[in-house]
């Protein structure tokens, strides 16, 4: 059986986007709504239905695209997507983590809900777990292949390798986006691999994955 390589990946932290160990984005001093509205307009991304998304959404959405881009420039982005006009694409699979869940949106979600002002939001509430951002990743890449949403203590390597080997063993995937993101008002923390089935080429293993975790970008 052939390894899964790492294809491409991306890093989000709230002030860069770094692809590959390339710094190809970077404004300082905004919040994270600010920042990823930044990152939308830099990567030429014309998808109106990322305005309603929470931050969690809108952080997998960026990433994934910056993953599924054709090519990368560090002069904009807006390149073409190989899945805008694909058909049903069942063999690429979607595995995530973070460590708050959608706990941000939970309490923006109770703020519509406690006080006299009482007026639940419905396109707050639509974001109140952490699996939606599967959800959107998917609806705009038509993937239509497994995927899984877990929440761990912390970013662990090993237990997010665990999950997709899990995945390798009963089923057919082919292609993964596989990683971890973490997206609140005060927070963004997302890396994201775009693995496939290949032979030759960077692995995709636990030391990989710690060593790119682990890397600075300037």
């Amino acid at each position: 059986m052939a390894d899964f390589l790492i294809k491409r990946y991306c890093v989000l932290d709230g002030e860069s986007v770094n692809v590959d160990g390339k710094r190809l984005f970077f404004k300082s001093g905004l919040e994270v709504k600010e920042y990823l509205s930044e990152v939308y307009r830099f990567i030429g991304m014309e998808y109106p239905k990322f305005f309603k998304m929470d931050l969690l959404a809108k952080a997998g959405v960026l990433a994934s695209d910056f993953l599924l881009r054709d090519e990368i420039s560090q002069n904009g982005c807006k390149t073409s997507n190989a899945n805008e006009s694909a058909d049903r694409d069942d063999s690429t699979f979607i595995i995530l983590a973070n460590s708050s869940s959608s706990l941000d949106t939970d309490r923006n979600y109770n703020n519509t809900i406690s006080g006299e002002d009482y007026f639940p939001s419905p396109s707050v509430f639509v974001y109140t777990l952490p699996n939606i951002v599967l959800g959107e990743i998917a609806i705009k890449n038509k993937f239509y292949g497994e995927s899984l949403f877990y929440v761990l203590n912390r970013f662990d390597a090993d237990a997010i390798f665990d999950y997709f080997c899990n995945f390798i063993k009963c089923s057919k995937m082919q292609r993964a986006i596989v990683g971890w993101v973490e997206c609140t008002a005060n927070d963004c923390d997302v890396l994201l691999f775009l693995v496939e089935r290949e032979q030759g080429g960077l692995i995709f293993n636990i030391d990989n994955i710690k060593n790119i975790r682990n890397e600075r970008t300037y």
